[in-house]
């Protein structure tokens, strides 16, 4: 097959998945607001049913988001093997804060790499090669328009609850700011929760 047709199949592919997944996303805001709307008018049986129902939808939304993983497209043995090899193949190097959130587990040199109309994601580290920790590793976007509201829906918000995997363990605060940011804000917090310990011990509170 030609670039051309592979261009247009990796289309196609990517709009099956994102109107997969844009179906389970209004099925599972249906059952919320089913919820929302019968809470205190129905029996506890009935709720908890509505709620379990949530949760299972939840569920499944979940390994769709982490089974972009297993996408043909985002195989390492099809992606780039080099920052040089992801240029000539049309990736495109993304800026500081767009790789902050690849950056974690103290791989601060990472680069981030990604294809403006596959969507497909490769992390090289500082000496060129490619990073595949859970926390750091390139996923597939289905929202291919980094400010568009299909990045934000299908890609960004999945990201900040599930992480790139189950085994991803970055904390809330770094998926959601990034790395470092997310760094400092726990610092704070901690230390924070420090000073108002020694304060309360101070007033004979504790």
């Amino acid at each position: 097959m030609t670039v051309e047709t592979n261009q247009l199949k990796a289309k196609f592919t990517t709009l099956q998945i994102t109107l997969a997944a844009m179906q389970k996303i209004n099925q599972t805001a249906e059952i919320v607001q089913s919820t929302m709307r019968n809470t205190g008018k129905t029996d506890s049986i009935s709720e908890f049913m509505l709620w379990e129902s949530l949760v299972e939808e939840l569920t499944k939304c979940c390994l769709w988001h982490y089974d972009r993983l297993n996408l043909p497209e985002q195989q390492l043995d099809v992606l780039p093997k080099s920052p040089e090899d992801a240029e000539k193949q049309g990736f495109i190097k993304q800026p500081d804060d767009k790789t902050a959130y690849h950056r974690h587990k103290g791989q601060t040199g990472n680069l981030k790499y990604c294809h403006p109309t596959t969507g497909q994601e490769i992390i090289f580290n500082e000496y060129g090669k490619v990073v595949t920790i859970p926390e750091n590793i390139g996923t597939k976007n289905y929202g291919v328009n980094p400010v568009s509201i299909a990045h934000v829906w299908y890609d960004i918000l999945p990201y900040w609850f599930w992480g790139n995997s189950a085994n991803d363990r970055t904390p809330w605060q770094d998926r959601v700011l990034g790395a470092e940011k997310g760094a400092k804000i726990k610092t704070f917090f901690e230390n924070l929760q420090k000073n108002l310990d020694n304060i309360l011990k101070q007033l004979n509170f504790n």
